[in-house]
């Protein structure tokens, strides 16, 4: 009975309780940037409901790349033993903006779709301010060619020489996504002999070499990075300018850092598209400089129906992610003559310079004698022609598969034998197993049509006993992952993770103030990159340790934007514990 007056009283609260209210907002962070470098543009919906991805319409000079979005169900708090209300379930939509141009950015509201609902965000506000020119550093952007077709790749190479040891780097620039597709270089071979490090690069992270070059007499060093861009569409492209964004120690005060910026010139590759006179039914699509294909097939000796591994294996330029394996049903000589695999081909490898592609075919007929080649259609933009790649046929052996009838199993007794010790079988036994052939009256006994009768009794324990087990088991890890687990960890243990992102920033302000921001985030349960000043002020609450707390950000925030000072990674260290300990030794 008190069981029922629990429930009865539970449904009734919840019957009573009235949902919150969905809230959309957005933010910018930081509110404050520079000609080419980044800032993350943020959309929060805080509730629950359908939603649908927010519009945004970015003004001019302000160049977006979407960072995906993350969903957080509603923080579990429990303070002095009692739980608390630990705010609405939040979907965070991020982008990282990059910045072509000086001057005061308006991003309007976005519009958010909540429950079939429009609701609009604030409009966000950003400030971007020319850094300083570096007259000792410099910036080059060439291209492999300046005319290409469409389709056809080609190289950009950037050459930054420093004239300090720099900080904080990044190269941002112009490469619209729509004209051209920005791929990585196959392979590192123009790397090796020198020294390699990570450069953010447009929206996301280059690998460059470094090495030292006479410059005028001087050796500098020089950070290459390589991409290769591949033409979408005919006509005029412009490529960058690209700008270099970093802090450098200042040339009147070696010990201050600055921040400081060079850009390169635009580019203008002049894109061609491939001609359609006379263009072939089975071209694939490729502009290729050249293109080699080679086939194997194992085994070559087989009956018909049997399978047979086909490996095609296509050599050419870079890059090698534009390269398909080729539609065999489309191949003259291999649907009549051969089975295909439904489904399809598999890579198998990427030997040097090619892709290799493996799948089975079956021949139909004991006639064939070889396998046709494999034709690949491409364009050479050199020879401004089409021209087809083309494996060897390759020879192949297949014989006649014997049918096998009842008339093959079984060979009657002779006319007038009754007792059948006359009947003969023409099947061999088999070694003894699961397929092994036994005859004779020996092998005729009574067996029980109870399948269980057949079980040990161990392996009977263990099928009765394996369904809860596996139940529990799954109970178990259900829990282990729900929401509510994961964040009590998240809390549990952000001190300890806090501490050893301090650890790894030695001593850089950005890195800092990521490592403590991360900490509020995880005792929180929110997304670190959203989080604002004004946010962890307000999740904090007031009191000394929070003061200290965000003295020590604000000093980040000077140190790595307005180049006021340094950090001292002691007193940050300080900061962290003292508030620490004030949350109750991390029960939030």
């Amino acid at each position: 009975m008190r069981l029922l007056v629990v429930i009865v009283s539970m449904l009734a609260s919840l019957a009573g309780a009235q949902p919150r209210e969905t809230v959309v907002s957005a933010q910018v962070n930081p509110e404050r940037s520079y000609v080419g470098g980044l800032a993350r543009y943020s959309v929060v919906i805080e509730g629950e409901g359908d939603i649908v991805k927010p519009q945004v319409s970015f003004p001019a000079g302000v160049t977006p790349t979407y960072a995906g979005s993350q969903f957080m169900p509603p923080a579990q708090i429990v303070i002095n033993g009692r739980r608390v209300d630990g705010g609405p379930a939040r979907t965070v939509y991020q982008w990282s903006i990059a910045f072509s141009r000086a001057g005061e950015f308006i991003i309007p509201p976005a519009v958010v779709v909540v429950g079939g609902e429009e609701r609009e965000t604030n409009a966000v506000r950003v400030t971007v301010v020319e850094p300083e020119r570096a007259d000792d550093f410099a910036l080059r952007a060439s291209l492999s060619s300046s005319v290409a077709y469409v389709g056809e790749p080609i190289e950009l190479t950037l050459r930054w020489m420093l004239g300090r040891e720099p900080t904080d780097y990044s190269i941002q620039g112009w490469i619209d996504e729509t004209d051209a597709q920005v791929l990585a270089p196959d392979g590192d071979d123009w790397m090796t002999g020198r020294a390699q490090a990570d450069i953010p690069f447009l929206s996301g992270i280059a690998r460059a070499s470094v090495y030292e070059e006479d410059v005028g007499g001087e050796q500098r060093t020089i950070v290459e990075v390589r991409r290769v861009l591949v033409p979408l569409r005919p006509g005029p492209l412009d490529i960058g300018p690209f700008r270099a964004v970093f802090r450098a120690p200042s040339l009147d005060n070696p010990s201050r850092f600055q921040r400081y910026s060079v850009a390169s010139e635009t580019l203008t590759l002049e894109v061609k598209p491939v001609p359609t006179a006379g263009r072939p039914a089975n071209f694939s699509g490729l502009v290729r400089r050249r293109l080699a294909v080679a086939v194997t097939a194992t085994p070559a000796r087989v009956h018909v129906g049997d399978p047979i591994t086909l490996t095609v294996t296509i050599g050419t330029d870079a890059p090698l992610t534009q390269v398909e394996a080729p539609n065999l049903a489309r191949q003259p000589g291999f649907t009549d003559a051969f089975k295909l695999d439904p489904g399809g081909w598999e890579e198998t490898g990427t030997p040097r310079g090619a892709r290799a592609f493996t799948s089975r075919i079956r021949a139909r007929s004991d006639t064939l004698t070889s396998i046709p080649p494999v034709e690949v259609c491409y364009f050479n933009p050199e020879s401004e022609t089409f021209e087809v790649a083309a494996s060897r046929p390759i020879g192949l052996t297949v014989q006649e598969t014997k049918e096998i009838t009842a008339a093959d199993a079984v060979i009657g007794a002779p006319e007038g034998d009754d007792s059948g010790r006359g009947l003969r079988t023409s099947l061999q036994s088999a070694v003894p197993g699961l397929i092994a052939n036994e005859h004779g009256s020996a092998v005729l006994r009574r067996d029980s049509p109870d399948p269980i009768s057949h079980l040990a009794p161990a392996t009977l324990i263990g099928l009765l006993a394996g369904p809860p087990a596996l139940c529990v088991g799954a109970a178990g890890l259900a829990w282990w992952r729900s929401p509510g687990q994961r964040a009590w960890r998240r809390r549990a243990f952000a001190h300890r993770r806090a501490l050893g992102r301090m650890a790894r920033a030695r001593g850089e302000p950005g890195a800092l103030n990521s490592a403590l921001c991360g900490y509020v985030a995880d005792r929180f349960d929110r997304t670190a990159a959203a989080l604002t000043e004004r946010d962890c002020r307000e999740l904090l609450g007031e009191g000394p340790q929070v003061e200290a707390f965000e003295r020590v950000l604000a000093t980040c925030d000077g140190a790595r934007y307005g180049g006021s000072g340094s950090v001292d990674e002691s007193e940050a260290r300080k900061a962290l514990g003292d508030l620490h300990r004030s949350l109750k030794g991390g029960r939030a």
